[in-house]
């Protein structure tokens, strides 16, 4: 992992509306820069003029004529400077947003009833939006987890190819597939029942 920079394109992204900051970060050899942007978002995209919340997007760079993976994840972005498996097999630009009320992308009091699908998908147009003439390049999309269904639900994105993966469908807590993390925490009487499901999730 290095830090890289493009100086044309830092230049580019700190101009943008609604871009609060930008910094370099590492990123794996792949990639010419790396930046994390600081987007500000609105909490309720149907009342614009309310609060407001700052939403980390990272960007991958390798050149203008490299097609872009724009990546949705779920919840919070660990390693936003590492290629993820699309992006190494395509050798294309990256860009991956953080969900919404998750990591760094919560406000400082969290209005729950906002945490919603067509908001999620309200801020990731906002974001294709604003990238869209920096970082150019035919588009395609990656979905991690219930994001799929945020997608096609929505319709209020419109990249060139939508490819959901990792999406998760447990159907019971005993199933094989389930993850043995999960099948260790809580309490065994309530994993059994199919219950307590907060209890156990806020340990793993």
């Amino acid at each position: 992992m290095a830090r890289a920079n493009d100086d044309g394109l830092f230049k580019k992204l700190q101009a943008l509306p609604d871009v609060v900051d930008v910094a370099a970060i590492k990123t794996d050899t792949m990639f010419r820069a790396g930046y994390e942007l600081r987007v500000r978002q609105p909490l309720d995209h149907a009342n614009p003029g309310g609060g407001t919340f700052l939403q980390s997007v990272y960007v991958g760079h390798i050149d203008e004529a490299s097609p872009v993976l724009f990546e949705t994840e779920g919840y919070s972005v660990r390693g936003g400077g590492r290629p993820k498996e699309l992006a190494t097999i395509l050798r294309c630009n990256q860009i991956i947003v953080e969900h919404r009320f998750f990591g760094t992308s919560a406000p400082d009091s969290l209005v729950w009833k906002y945490l919603t699908t067509k908001q999620a998908a309200d801020d990731h147009h906002h974001i294709t939006t604003l990238l869209k003439g920096s970082i150019r390049g035919s588009g395609s999309a990656a979905e991690r987890a219930r994001e799929g269904r945020r997608r096609s639900s929505t319709g209020t994105t419109t990249p060139s190819t939508s490819m959901p993966v990792s999406r998760m469908s447990l159907r019971s807590t005993s199933r094989r597939r389930t993850p043995a993390s999960s099948n260790s925490c809580g309490r065994s009487a309530r994993r059994k029942r199919g219950t307590g499901s907060g209890s156990f999730r806020s340990r793993c």
